[in-house]
């Protein structure tokens, strides 16, 4: 289970959910707690030589390591209750460009700008409305 305390990330600054997951990642890859040392946290660590020295700094190396990814996701699927916040992180960018990219429904479009969308509420209201 994600636990992310949104007041106090708040209050240290965050904008958006994005930057609060990057400051509760942060926390925990800095953190001397034990508590904190999952196996998904020690990967991320394992990328660095040294502690991350800002917020930024957790995603320097994400694209020499390709294997980092699939790791978290085995982790996540293993129960780390940390992985998928790691994950996030690592891939802030790509999902911003993904929202960008996406329309007011929140699907991106494919193919010729036509979007395939398979949830039974649509599906049935589109069938409804070719009848």
């Amino acid at each position: 289970m994600l636990d992310v305390n949104i007041s106090h990330i708040r209050a240290a600054g965050a904008t958006d959910v994005l930057d609060a997951l990057t400051t509760h990642a942060y926390t925990l890859l800095t953190s001397t707690r034990r508590a904190d040392s999952t196996p998904a946290v020690r990967l991320a660590r394992s990328l660095h030589t040294a502690p991350p020295t800002s917020l930024a700094a957790i995603r320097a190396h994400l694209d020499d390591a390709p294997h980092v990814l699939p790791t978290l996701a085995r982790h996540a699927q293993a129960g780390d209750r940390h992985a998928l916040l790691i994950a996030a992180v690592l891939m802030r960018d790509r999902l911003r460009a993904i929202a960008r990219h996406a329309g007011a429904d929140g699907y991106l479009p494919c193919g010729g700008g036509t979007e395939e969308r398979t949830e039974p509420h649509y599906l049935q209201s589109a069938a409804m409305s070719a009848a």
